[in-house]
C-alpha cells in the first residue's frame, strides 16, 4: 500500500476512513459486552451510546452483529428467561414485561415466554411462590395482589387460593 496516499485524501474519503475507525471501536467494545452475557439489542446500545460511541456507528454495528447472529434477541430472551427462574417466581405476564422493559419486541417475548411455558409448569411456579408467602399469615386479599403482581393470571390465582391453608 503507498502510505503517500493517505496524506492525499479528500474530505470525502477521510470521513469514510474515520467513520469505519469509529465502527470498529463500537464493534470492538460490542464484542466485549457480548462475550460477557447476552444481551438485547436495546441493552447492547445504550451500553454503547453511554460509552460514547455515535447512533450511527452503534445502529450499523447492531446490524451488522445481527446480521451474523452474535446479536439475538431471542436468545437473549431464553438466557434471561433461564436465569430468571433461578431467583423469581413469576408468570407469563410479568415475564413479558420485564423482556419488553429490556427492549425486546412484543413478538419476540411473547413467543420466548410461550416457548418457556411449554417447559415449565407455571402452576408449579405459582404454588412455590404460594409456599414462600404463606408463613406471612396475610388475608386473602393481599395474596392475591401479591401474586398478580408476580405475573399470574387471576384466574390460576383463584385457583390455587381455594385450596390455600
Amino acid at each position: 500500500m503507498d502510505l503517500s496516499r493517505v496524506s492525499q485524501l479528500n474530505d470525502e474519503e477521510y470521513n469514510v476512513v474515520v467513520d469505519c475507525a469509529q465502527c470498529f471501536e463500537a464493534e470492538k467494545d460490542a464484542l466485549k459486552y457480548i462475550s460477557m452475557a447476552e444481551h438485547s439489542e436495546f441493552n447492547l446500545s445504550q451500553k454503547l451510546l453511554k460509552k460514547g460511541h455515535s447512533r450511527q456507528s452503534v445502529s450499523r454495528v447492531c446490524d451488522y452483529l445481527k446480521s451474523k447472529k452474535i446479536l439475538c434477541d431471542e436468545r437473549f430472551s431464553h438466557a434471561f428467561l433461564r436465569n430468571r427462574i433461578i431467583n423469581h417466581n413469576e408468570g407469563r405476564v410479568r415475564l413479558v414485561a420485564e423482556l419488553r422493559k429490556r427492549g425486546v419486541a412484543a413478538d419476540i417475548a411473547q413467543s420466548s415466554v410461550d416457548r418457556f411455558f411449554a417447559e415449565h409448569d407455571e402452576m408449579a411456579l405459582l404454588e412455590k411462590e404460594l409456599d414462600k408467602i404463606r408463613w406471612r399469615n396475610l388475608p386473602h386479599e393481599k395474596i392475591f395482589s401479591h401474586l398478580l403482581a408476580k405475573g399470574f393470571s387471576s384466574r390460576n390465582i383463584r385457583e390455587k387460593l381455594c385450596c390455600f391453608r
